[in-house]
């Protein structure tokens, strides 16, 4: 078994597929398992994603860093606010985005806090986008850095809101699919005092050309007093009928 390089190309950047391609592939062939290692429990969360992304200043104070200046704009100092929120390069994407989102003010603040100042004004669909956009740029960051490929912040909004539409689109189909289906029930009238009421029904047979017929004779009072069942070969060419 060996990875799908091409699949990854598609979906990661260069370094980020080349990392991916190395590691392992079990040969026991176990279902695969999310598992975040910034967690003792092992699943994701906003906090232990700060974390982990840090501020670039401190990369620079441990040397991991040649400058602390954004890579980008080259004039200010990089932190994770500044690369996905108030870098003219950031800003020029999200001046494309929604409405509300460019109505939102450039501040300094912590991302969090950004984040959660999101979850309070924003819609579900909104947000949606706010958060695929805000990925899109960290990847076109790491890009322009590692690669020195940059997106044009019109394509950086519509990649974002393209990778939006087909997530909800997935998952609208596999509702769909999981949604039992309600059968049509038909509710029986009785027929007037002293009289019966038949009904019948009839499957037809195309391959084996047969044709089967039921029905059911029941009084006014719905209680069934006969039945018949027959079945017939059937001739679907009118002429040899």
């Amino acid at each position: 078994m060996t990875w799908n390089r091409s699949l990854l190309r598609e979906v990661l950047s260069v370094e980020e597929a080349n990392v991916v391609s190395k590691i392992p592939i079990s040969l026991s062939r176990s279902p695969d398992q999310l598992i975040w290692r910034l967690t003792k429990n092992g699943l994701f969360t906003v906090k232990s994603a700060y974390h982990l992304l840090g501020e670039m200043k401190n990369l620079y104070k441990k040397r991991i860093k040649e400058s602390a200046l954004c890579p980008i704009c080259t004039r200010d100092s990089e932190s994770t606010t500044h690369a996905l929120w108030s870098c003219p390069s950031a800003q020029d994407a999200w001046g494309l985005s929604s409405r509300k989102l460019q109505k939102e003010r450039v501040v300094e603040s912590p991302f969090s806090s950004i984040v959660g100042h999101m979850f309070s004004v924003l819609d579900e669909n909104d947000m949606s986008t706010f958060a695929s956009i805000v990925h899109q740029l960290w990847k076109r960051r790491n890009q322009y850095v590692f690669e020195g490929k940059y997106d044009a912040p019109e394509t950086v909004v519509s990649t974002a809101t393209k990778l939006v539409l087909n997530y909800k689109e997935a998952n609208r189909i596999q509702v769909s699919r999981d949604k039992p289906v309600a059968p049509s029930v038909r509710s029986w009238s009785a027929p007037p005092l002293h009289a019966f009421k038949a009904n019948w029904d009839a499957s037809v047979d195309k391959v084996q050309c047969k044709v089967g017929i039921g029905v059911v004779i029941r009084d006014w009072n719905g209680c069934v007093v006969a039945t018949l069942r027959s079945q017939r070969d059937l001739l679907p060419d009118p002429l040899l009928a």
